[in-house]
């Protein structure tokens, strides 16, 4: 029951965030969105404060990376100082990756609407009804069912409007 709640209110407090700065800025909304906010002492806190959460929520991000990467080979796993050596390197790969892509914020647009919907949406209802399929109640398939379809088709859509703007981008000759 705590989890449900728990999701249920982070769920519909990003709703209202993302309609509401939707709605006060309309197309003109710039990503990421505390780009619209005024030059306020506020503003820069709420720009550091993100800042400081990804900061401390990159090595939890980056955990199961590193110890696959160290599982792969013995000399990681006898040398603290292979660990380290390996870790900075995805490090600054990663640091490279993000600052190396043009309109880095397109191509977010486009793993968030194609890879995240697939993790978010389409795999665990498809995975929930192949294993429990049998066991389920009626309504609870349907909520499953639409859930699959609804985020294959909301995948699709925004998948295809990210390549457009990807692509029109680079035709504009933005940078």
């Amino acid at each position: 029951y705590l989890l449900v709640s728990t999701l249920t209110v982070i769920s519909l407090f990003m709703v209202v965030f993302g309609s509401a700065g939707y709605w006060a800025f309309g197309d003109n909304t710039l990503a990421p969105i505390t780009l619209n906010m005024a030059s306020h002492w506020s503003a820069t806190f709420v720009k550091c404060a993100l800042c400081l959460g990804l900061y401390l929520t990159y090595p939890i991000m980056m955990f199961p990376i590193w110890s696959i990467c160290e599982n792969s080979h013995p000399v990681f796993q006898e040398s603290a100082r292979y660990r380290i050596l390996l870790r900075a390197a995805v490090v600054v790969t990663s640091c490279m990756v993000a600052y190396g892509v043009p309109n880095f914020g397109k191509f977010l647009s486009l793993v968030g609407s194609s890879i995240c919907t697939l993790l978010g949406f389409v795999f665990p209802m498809y995975f929930h009804l192949y294993v429990l399929g049998d066991e389920l109640p009626l309504w609870q398939k349907g909520l499953d069912g639409f859930l699959l379809v609804g985020g294959l088709l909301f995948g699709v859509m925004g998948t295809w409007q990210s390549l457009i703007a990807m692509i029109q981008g680079e035709l504009e000759g933005e940078v």
